[in-house]
């Protein structure tokens, strides 16, 4: 606005004090990544700079409606409630000539070619700028047709592509005094995403998500931080070169302590005008560096954590500033594509993940330990479902392999899904469903990832089919569960390969079923304190929900972290979600409840398959089973079997019935 303030007190400059101006305001404009000014319009622009001058309620304003021009600068031209903007781009798009809209004046509509479309065009419904701009679902041209408590907003680009933001910084926290864990790293995120959220809006950016990628603790001499970019690790070296951070202004002493950290900055827009993000982001991190720091401490101190009270000062710069090096070793991730040749030797551990497809040829021996996760696809062999009724009379040896369990459990998130990428919120809520000509399945169970270890207040909620164009409406969703358990905590890169979520007591769940042949059913599982910890989605649509997990039974489908509590609070799509995201976490369900197979619900149930038969087969099987029946049979077999069993009976009353729910 220093332009603008200059040009209403001195509207004619002198040539040397014009040029300055000129100067400056093509700096900005460069700043902004303003890309349709090339090098003819720059020297027509330097040869009468008034024809660019017209009025607007802002900058943005003025480049995208051309409202009037204003050649002297001076702000009486505009009318009420707007300003004279310099530089806006005018000129060329309405096709003035040199005099056309220099002081003789005139409505801009009155010069230059035809206009190419309506600006009315982008007027839209919503309850904030950024809701309608993101949306673009309520046109409004006439200004009166929004209804609901939604405003009529000018300007919003809808006839644009939304452009997404990913923007990677490294910052750096002079006088820190070691690496954050998940609670202090997520306090960092949380500052950083609150901080730009609100800056960038003045930008008319969208800025919904901030995460750690990388941090290294150097106490004096190089300071070197490894910095992950999508499937690409730079090494950075921060102490030469002229890429050291700095701290406002000032390069950092070289023996100084300080924390590097690399953080990954997510949102949507849509131009023009075409924003740098990484210089509107580095610039309001440093601008507010004071004020960063005194809120870290701040929401350190109530998260529990002292770590930010060393910390003198903050600073930040872009990656794509710093000069990179190859990794001495390897991401903790795969590249998106496999290299052409393979590695000279297998890795001493599996991957936490099976690759999509099998290799051609079986490893010349077997991994040390098995995989995390089964293959994609069974084995041949046993058949996938047992015999409606028990055969007449047993098979001549025990099968090698018992039939797959009634009873399942799908997790959602392994390894470095549980603390790469991951934010918290006050809930999820997902869809799950069946598979194609798959089971009904009936879901009985739940475990949540949560960062507290305290006592915390849990709910979960359900409908059947998609949730989305239900936020908010609680009426449309049934409670299934709620109490009180004690939370296990988050896991950093120590703890996840046996990290433990926090299982929802089962006698506090009721069971739900998810019909057969790709049946849908919705969940919102949440807490009444901001501890659900959630994973990013794999796109970044805010609009496309992909797999997350699934089996040969169910899928799991990203969904979406809820910002507000309780539900009915969490009415805007926009506002109080963030979407796509994922539930880590557990589902426990019972594939085929069904007696008959059906996908039809309610259905008469199977009774459960760990008790004996009521009657026994007649004849023994050559050997005894490896393990005892649960219960002894009725009557007793003749003949005995040809040797004892391993171990005697035992009855430890787990049975159980199974009933069909009416939900």
């Amino acid at each position: 606005m220093a332009l603008n303030e200059r040009s209403r007190r001195r509207p004619r400059q002198s040539s040397s004090s014009l040029s300055n101006v000129i100067q400056i305001s093509i700096l900005l404009l460069s700043l902004v990544g303003f890309k349709n000014v090339n090098a003819t319009n720059a020297k027509r622009a330097l040869a009468d700079p008034s024809e660019d001058m017209y009025c607007g309620t802002n900058w943005i304003d003025a480049y995208d409606n051309c409202h009037k021009p204003c050649p002297s600068g001076d702000d009486a031209e505009c009318d009420s409630g707007m300003k004279c903007q310099g530089f806006t781009g005018c000129a060329e798009k309405l096709g003035s000539s040199s005099g056309g809209g220099g002081s003789g004046g005139g409505d801009s509509s009155t010069t230059g070619t035809e206009e190419t479309s309506d600006p009315n065009a982008n007027n839209m419904c919503g309850t904030s700028w950024l809701v309608a701009m993101l949306s673009c679902n309520k046109p409004c041209p006439m200004g009166t047709e929004c209804t609901g408590g939604d405003t009529c907003y000018a300007a919003t680009n809808c006839d644009q592509p939304l452009e997404p933001i990913i923007s990677e910084m490294l910052m750096s926290l002079l006088g820190g005094s070691s690496t954050m864990n998940p609670t202090e790293s997520l306090v960092l995120s949380d500052t950083i995403l609150e901080l730009l959220a609100a800056k960038l809006e003045e930008s008319k950016a969208f800025i919904d998500g901030a995460a750690v990628t990388g941090q290294a603790f150097q106490a004096g001499g190089r300071r070197v931080l490894e910095v992950s970019s999508g499937n690409e690790t730079m090494r950075v070296d921060l102490t030469v070169g002229g890429r050291q951070l700095r701290q406002h202004g000032r390069k950092l002493p070289t023996g100084s302590s300080a924390l590097d950290v690399s953080m990954t900055i997510t949102g949507n827009y849509r131009p023009p005008p075409y924003l740098n993000m990484d210089v509107l982001i580095e610039d309001s991190i440093n601008r507010n560096s004071a004020n960063l720091v005194k809120d870290l401490k701040d929401r350190g101190g109530r998260s529990g954590t002292r770590f930010f009270e060393s910390v003198e000062g903050l600073d930040a710069t872009a990656v794509a500033k710093a000069t990179s090096r190859p990794t001495v070793t390897p991401t903790q991730r795969p590249s998106g594509e496999p290299t052409k040749k393979p590695s000279p030797s297998p890795t001493a551990t599996p991957t936490n993940k099976p690759v999509k497809e099998p290799t051609k040829k079986p490893s010349p021996s077997p991994t040390a330990t098995p995989t995390n996760k089964p293959t994609l696809k069974p084995t041949r062999k046993p058949s996938n479902m047992p015999t409606a009724n028990p055969t007449t009379s047993p098979t001549t040896a025990p099968s090698e392999s018992p039939t797959r369990a009634f009873d399942q459990i799908l997790q959602s998130g392994y390894g470095t899904d549980l603390y790469e990428q991951t934010s918290r919120s006050y809930g999820n809520i997902f869809e799950v469903r069946t598979k194609s000509k798959g089971e009904t399945v009936l879901v009985t169970g739940f475990e949540i990832y949560t960062s507290s270890i305290e006592r915390v207040t849990y709910q979960v909620w359900t409908k059947e089919g998609p949730w989305r164009g239900f936020e908010g409406q609680r009426g449309k969703f049934t409670k299934i569960a709620q109490g009180q358990v004690k939370g296990k905590g988050e896991c950093d890169e120590t703890r996840a390969e046996n990290c433990q979520f926090t299982l929802i007591p089962f006698e506090e769940f009721k069971s739900v079923p998810i019909t057969g042949d790709g049946g849908s059913r919705s969940f919102y599982v949440t807490l009444n304190t901001r501890d659900i910890v959630y994973s990013r989605g794999s796109s970044t649509d805010i609009d496309t929900f992909n797999i997350q997990q699934d089996n040969q039974d169910i899928e799991i489908y990203e969904g979406g972290s809820v910002l507000m509590f309780p539900f009915t609070e969490a009415t805007d799509p926009i506002l109080h979600y963030r979407t796509p995201r994922g539930f880590l976490g557990r589902i426990y369900y019972e594939r085929n409840p069904c007696e008959d197979g059906s996908f039809e619900w309610p259905c008469q149930t199977r009774a459960p398959n760990f008790v004996s038969t009521s009657k026994p087969t007649q004849t023994p099987t050559p050997k005894p089973t490896q393990r005892p029946t649960l219960e002894p049979t009725n009557e007793v077999t003749d003949p005995p079997t040809e040797t004892s069993s391993a171990s005697p009976p035992v009855n430890n009353g787990s049975n159980r019935t199974s009933t069909a729910s009416s939900f």
